[in-house]
């Protein structure tokens, strides 16, 4: 019997998945190392290959940052919401290096699992849906929200901040 579509035989794994990387987690690049939009499972986390933009604003980039896509076509992330898919704001992810923002740099972001967020989402409580806010940070999603929803808050206690990532990719 042969192995189901997609599978290799006997690895249980889904073939044609990259995973052998050039990068580290937190390298950032001047230059394509891995491929835009490379996806990469490390434990129970996903994380994609992106591009970092500066935006009209010069936004500091730390671990945790959230970022949203510019130009979705070619993986183009940027922390300035006001540069965002005409201000859509479509999340891209969670920042895994910092960064000054002021160059544009090759990198990971965090799309699944637990992390630790931007300060800003510690008004929230245990349970509550986060949506983004505004330059690299994540808002308490409204009760009037449709869609949208990139992270449920677990813990906000002592400036835990910590989310479970669910964003699209």
């Amino acid at each position: 019997m042969s192995a189901p579509l997609g599978y290799s035989q006997g690895s249980g794994a889904i073939s044609g998945i990259k995973r052998i990387f050039a990068t580290q987690l937190s390298d950032l690049d001047t230059f394509d190392k891995e491929g835009v939009g490379t996806l990469r499972q490390e434990g129970n986390k996903k994380y994609k290959y992106v591009r970092f933009v500066p935006g009209t604003a010069t936004i500091a980039i730390v671990a945790g940052t959230a970022v949203a896509y510019k130009t979705i076509s070619s993986m183009t992330v940027t922390a300035d919401s006001s540069d965002c898919l005409a201000s859509g704001l479509l999340g891209a992810g969670m920042a895994v290096a910092a960064q000054a923002g002021t160059a544009t740099l090759f990198g990971w972001i965090q799309v699944k699992g637990l992390v630790t967020a931007m300060p800003n989402a510690a008004s929230g409580a245990a349970g509550n849906g986060l949506i983004m806010g505004t330059d690299g940070l994540l808002a308490v999603e409204a009760a009037s929200t449709v869609g949208g929803r990139v992270a449920t808050m677990i813990d906000a206690t002592g400036g835990a901040n910590k989310v479970f990532a669910h964003f699209p990719y």
